[in-house]
């Protein structure tokens, strides 16, 4: 009785952890679709940058020209919102992925991300998204699943 009790909280946590993976997933393939401008199935590196400039414009709620800890749950919080499996109420946890994000970006440590520092790290993540080197991405690279 009490493995079978495991076994169920088990499964439904290892079903919890990959719903937002998946939620991501569908996510990512939704951006890449509408970054993609010329519908040529790549995103080239000027199509990025457009986008990349839309996504901070989107996500800096207080147009400060910033993007500070709670624009970026808010902003991942509202991509997952009405996506499938995606959930509108992100557990607290999530924050430590925010946290993540900003040490990542936040090049001069003031502890939010400047569109300067947002769009260094997009092109840093593009050039390595690009395994095979051609200065676009396709779909199957930006989800990680190129060989």
């Amino acid at each position: 009785m009490e493995f079978k009790m495991v076994s169920k909280i088990g499964v439904i946590f290892f079903v919890m952890l990959m719903l937002p993976g998946q939620a991501l997933a569908e996510d990512q393939a939704q951006r890449f679709k509408t970054a993609d401008l010329n519908g040529d199935g790549y995103l080239d590196a000027a199509e990025n940058a457009q986008f990349i400039a839309a996504a901070f414009s989107r996500a800096d709620l207080n147009k400060d020209g910033f993007l500070d800890r709670d624009e970026i749950f808010e902003d991942l919080r509202s991509r997952l919102n009405g996506v499938p499996e995606g959930t509108a109420s992100l557990p607290p946890s999530m924050m430590l992925v925010v946290d993540n994000a900003i040490k990542v970006k936040d090049k001069d440590g003031d502890g939010k991300v400047s569109l300067e520092e947002f769009k260094l790290d997009a092109a840093k993540r593009f050039k390595k998204l690009d395994v095979d080197g051609d200065g676009r991405l396709t779909l199957q690279e930006m989800l990680g699943r190129a060989h």
